[in-house]
């Protein structure tokens, strides 16, 4: 690859490909998916790589914008959240049921999702935090989940 590094010119806006001299082992491993944190820096990156570059300034919980090497973008939008945001970080939602001293929840989860664990006069399902919580109790025995 003859260009490691893309550059975008902030008083022009123009991108620049600057060589790089030493490449490490790990860059030339790296398998992860590629990003960049701006349109501008995907975009030339995209060039560069000849793949797609996610532009993590465009992602949402709902979407995920590519800058595409041929200069244009393409977003995917979803009907349902696929990340939120937990301590300032981007966390993907996963539906893994663990167990938890309420009942089950799913791993990661944006509104606190909390299901029964069984039993009787129990909490069914809630969800939300504090003064935001909302919940669905069952006054007979109620099985346990799986």
């Amino acid at each position: 690859m003859a260009a490691e590094v893309a550059v975008a010119l902030s008083s022009t806006g123009q991108a620049v490909a600057v060589p790089a001299r030493h490449r490490t082992a790990s860059a030339a491993r790296s398998t992860g998916p590629l990003t960049a944190p701006d349109v501008a820096s995907a975009i030339a990156m995209a060039r560069l790589r000849k793949h797609r570059v996610e532009v993590v300034d465009e992602r949402t919980a709902q979407s995920t914008t590519w800058a595409n090497p041929n200069g244009t973008l393409t977003t995917k939008s979803y009907a349902a959240p696929i990340r939120f945001k937990r301590g300032g970080a981007w966390v993907d939602v996963d539906t893994t049921l663990h167990a938890t001293s309420g009942g089950v929840a799913p791993e990661a989860q944006p509104q606190g999702l909390t299901l029964a664990r069984g039993g009787e006069n129990s909490t069914l399902a809630a969800v939300g935090t504090g003064a935001r919580r909302v919940a669905v109790g069952w006054r007979a025995h109620c099985p346990s989940p799986g």
